[in-house]
């Protein structure tokens, strides 16, 4: 037998896939030694977040560079005839930066250039989305409540090294017009690198109220950035405030409010201050609202007294004496329902109804009441209600021609509402006219 013979071996098949992929990369080399600018492979983030003084870091990737380099310009979408600049030491495919307060200007955009022999390339822009800074750190505060004797005190610690530390304080629920005082720096205490402390004497803050301070971090003047705050309270014990008994939203002071009083608080008592505040609203010409807020002077306590605007006189919110015992409000505008006719005014005329006998509860009542009646075209209404004659309305008819004559007298008063002489020498009466009847002549009794 002859020796075995040894059967040929078939040529290796390659994969399509392998070969498509061998294809390209030898592609690539002969057009990078062809002669060719170099590829971007990897593009920087589009949108970076950033936070003032945290470093932050963007990368991007290069094929066929031979020098890397970071350039940068303002804005986000920068003028294409703006100058980028190359950012000093940033020669790598990634660079590492803190940005610095950014002070009002645009914010900075970065972009990788890649070059060799045969040319440059330059990635897509990467830009600052959004500037932050971190708060300050409470590192101690004053408990809850503390005693007029004691002395709270607040420190903080910052993250950053070059800022600008601002404070506020504000009093919630102190007495009208009630300032609040300055803290005092902690100066020379031994207080570590990056903290600052203030304290205040409880016995500045009046008692009762609570004594509200907020910290922040600031950078870049006027146009710069503001860190979110950071806020501590303390009060101190006493008596509640009067206002606190209303809601919020009724915005009391607490004081004794002036008015010609429509409502008298000894017969008229409601048991919120919010339901005085809509028993105003709820009658016309009432301006302004007067509730007995303190439990501790029973004879007054939810009294409520309802006023109308002093003619010609600026309304406002006057404090009877320090201690008061009441809160007071002035409806706005658009809550109040005007009386017709003229405040402190009695118009002669022929007396259709008596009002000692006629009472009506408020003027627009009083008003209808004379034009109901087809003869009528006077009414005189009763406002005060510290007077006898409270309510009372009269309706009468004026044939003198023209405008009717204003009646005069001098109205004695009571205490509340006495003139400097003692007198009130105005009259506590509303009078209104219809005007469109005075030429007309009478044509009988009621419609």
């Amino acid at each position: 037998m002859g020796s075995p013979v040894t059967p040929s071996r078939r040529p290796a098949r390659v994969i399509p896939t392998r070969l498509a992929a061998v294809v390209v990369a030898a592609l690539a080399v002969a057009t990078a030694a062809a002669g060719a600018p170099p590829v971007i492979t990897r593009q920087p983030p589009r949108i970076v977040a950033v936070k003032v003084g945290w470093s932050t870091t963007i990368s991007a990737a290069a094929r066929g560079a031979t020098t890397l380099q970071w350039e940068t310009t303002f804005g986000r979408n920068p003028d294409p005839s703006r100058p980028w600049r190359d950012v000093d030491g940033a020669t790598g495919a990634s660079f590492t930066y803190a940005p610095l307060c950014p002070n009002g200007v645009p914010p900075l955009a970065y972009r990788l250039r890649a070059c060799n022999a045969d040319g440059c390339t330059r990635s897509a822009m990467s830009a600052w989305n959004r500037v932050s800074m971190p708060p300050p750190v409470w590192v101690s505060t004053p408990p809850p409540v503390l005693p007029a004797s004691a002395t709270a005190r607040w420190v903080v610690v910052t993250p950053l090294d070059f800022h600008s530390l601002r404070w506020r304080t504000k009093l919630d629920g102190g007495p009208p017009g009630a300032k609040v005082p300055a803290q005092r720096l902690l100066m020379g205490l031994p207080l570590p690198r990056g903290q600052r402390g203030w304290e205040m004497p409880m016995s500045d803050v009046p008692p009762g109220a609570r004594l509200i301070v907020s910290v922040w971090l600031h950078c870049g003047g006027g146009r710069g950035l503001n860190s979110a705050p950071i806020e501590a309270g303390v009060s101190v014990p006493g008596p509640t405030p009067l206002a606190a008994a209303c809601p919020a939203w009724v915005n009391p002071a607490t004081v004794d409010a002036r008015g010609l009083v429509l409502s008298h608080g000894h017969t008229f008592l409601t048991p919120t201050c919010a339901a005085c505040r809509d028993a105003c609203a709820g009658l016309p010409g009432c301006e302004t609202w007067v509730w007995g807020a303190n439990p501790a002077v029973p004879g007054r306590y939810r009294q409520c007294w309802l006023k109308a605007r002093m003619p010609h006189r600026t309304p406002q919110l006057v404090a009877m004496n320090s201690s008061s015992t009441w809160v007071s409000g002035k409806l706005p505008y658009t809550a109040q329902t005007p009386c017709p006719g003229e405040w402190e005014t009695d118009y002669e005329g022929r007396v259709l109804v008596a009002g000692d006998s006629h009472k009506l509860r408020t003027c627009t009542a009083c008003a209808a009441a004379c034009r109901a009646r087809r003869d009528c075209n006077v009414w005189v209404w009763g406002f005060a209600a510290l007077r006898g004659r409270h309510q009372e309305c009269w309706l009468k008819r004026w044939e003198g021609g023209k405008w009717p004559a204003t009646r005069t007298g001098n109205f004695t008063t009571t205490p509340w509402l006495a003139e400097a002489n003692g007198k009130l020498t105005t009259s506590p009466w509303l009078a209104g006219v219809m005007a469109d009847r005075l030429a007309a002549p009478a044509v009988g009794g009621h419609a």
